[in-house]
């Protein structure tokens, strides 16, 4: 008797510690379904789906996730400074900035170099620093 009459599944383990199910189909390939979420999911069958389709759309799911991986991972840090008084690193609202020309000091024209002196807004001893001169450029 052929095991695809018998409607054999095959128990595949997975690494989170589910269970990946392959069956034979009607037309000679075979039905996948997992117990991720439980009561069962279709994840593919080979009469519907090639292969290669499959494996485009994982590719396809997994570079979007890291693109977006990315743009939160910088998002977060984009709403960061450091404070060039204390050295701490605060949140956007915490920082505000004086700026300095030091194009006089090099011998440029005023507006050439500006740096932008970035402190704790919430800290007197930072305010107060950023208003001298004295404040080494890091």
């Amino acid at each position: 008797m052929d095991t695809k009459d018998k409607k054999i599944t095959v128990e595949i383990p997975l690494a989170n510690g589910c269970t990946l199910y392959r069956r034979p189909n009607e037309v000679g390939g075979f039905v996948y379904s997992s117990d991720e979420i439980g009561c069962g999911v279709h994840v593919w069958d080979t009469a519907l789906v090639d292969h290669r389709t499959l494996l485009t759309a994982m590719v396809d799911y997994h570079t979007l996730m890291y693109r977006e991986s990315l743009h939160h991972n910088a998002m977060i840090n984009a709403h960061e400074w450091r404070c060039f008084v204390c050295d701490r690193l605060r949140d956007d609202c915490f920082i505000s900035v004086r700026k300095r020309d030091l194009s006089e000091q090099n011998h440029y024209p005023p507006g050439t170099i500006v740096f932008n002196l970035k402190y704790c807004n919430d800290k007197t001893y930072c305010t107060q620093a950023s208003l001298h001169e004295a404040i080494p450029i890091k």
